[in-house]
């Protein structure tokens, strides 16, 4: 069975994917207080010859190290499938109910760095003319991303707050909670 791995491996720990913030609240500049704790609540797949799952490879945020999740998508069926998957770029994800947002930041595809002791946002802009490659399974085949969570920089400053994240797109659901 052919398959091809897009899997992106954690080198050093400090990479951009993913917007995994501060253990504080809204505008707080320093990580401090209990870690924060990331689990997948929900990875699915409405197209009956897909099937989607995540897990947390690293489920804390702490002052030395942001969570990491590594994602699967495999063609279960018989014919090729194009998704939206891909290994460079970043994808943001929603707390429920507001424009908060997370990147999930594929490991070592960018090199970013902390900005100082501020939550996990990274020191330069993510550009938002990202686009998002299409990648085509064949039967057998998967698309296996790890990520990085980070507050983006243009989130004025804030850090990553507890509560639920979704990420959805034609074929595939993502749901984050953080507690």
């Amino acid at each position: 069975m052919k398959r091809r791995h897009l899997l992106q491996m954690a080198g050093t720990g400090i990479c951009s994917t993913a917007n995994a913030g501060c253990l504080g609240g809204l505008s707080t500049n320093s990580v401090s207080g209990k870690p924060m704790e990331v689990g997948v609540e929900q990875s699915s797949s409405d197209h009956d010859a897909l099937e989607y799952r995540a897990e947390m490879i690293e489920p804390r945020i702490t002052e030395s190290h942001t969570a990491t999740v590594r994602t699967a998508a495999e063609n279960t069926g018989n014919e090729e499938i194009e998704i939206q998957a891909d290994p460079s770029n970043p994808t943001y994800i929603y707390l429920e109910g507001h424009s908060l947002e997370l990147i999930l930041i594929p490991v070592g595809e960018f090199d970013y760095q902390r900005e100082g002791d501020r939550c996990w946002s990274p020191e330069n802009t993510l550009g938002s003319d990202l686009l998002v490659k299409q990648t085509v399974l064949q039967p057998g085949e998967q698309a296996v991303i790890e990520y990085e969570l980070w507050t983006p920089k243009e989130s004025q400053n804030t850090c990553i707050q507890r509560g639920r994240y979704e990420f959805v797109d034609a074929s595939r659901m993502l749901i984050l909670t953080i507690t």
